[in-house]
């Protein structure tokens, strides 16, 4: 017997206004989503920079990106050559948790984006991810 999937990609309006797009369809299909949706996967910013992964979380989901990480080349040729093959070997060389030695920084989701609906309002775990830049650089060319 073969489980089907389904994936939904949607594009949420008006965020800045008040969550509206993302709340108002929340709220219509909340009851499927309760019964049906495993995970809301936020990246309305995808691609912030290109100096490692950034990422929160709800806690449920943190294990699946620890190791689905870990199954992604790693895009940047000079990180490969210096012995990170993959997005995870990157992220915890960059972003290292001070709590958790040995993992990347995993933030804990918190509201204020499109996954308020779902993570608060209706209960399904969320992720919000990009690739983002070095924090303690300042200044950014328009040109990553």
């Amino acid at each position: 017997m073969a489980l089907y999937k389904t994936l939904v990609f949607c594009s949420w309006a008006a965020e800045e206004y008040g969550l509206v797009g993302s709340m108002e369809w929340t709220e219509q299909f909340s009851k499927q989503l309760q019964d049906r949706a495993v995970a809301y996967l936020n990246v309305d910013m995808a691609i912030e920079g290109n100096y490692t992964l950034r990422t929160k979380s709800a806690p449920l989901l943190y294990d699946v990106v620890y190791n689905a990480s870990k199954q992604v080349p790693n895009p940047d040729p000079a990180e490969v050559a210096a012995g990170r093959p993959t997005v995870y070997d990157t992220w915890l060389l960059r972003r290292p948790d001070a709590q958790h030695p040995g993992l990347p920084r995993m933030q804990s989701i918190g509201s204020g984006s499109d996954y308020t609906g779902f993570q608060h309002r209706i209960g399904v775990p969320c992720l919000d991810i990009r690739y983002t830049h070095d924090d303690v650089i300042q200044n950014y060319t328009n040109y990553i």
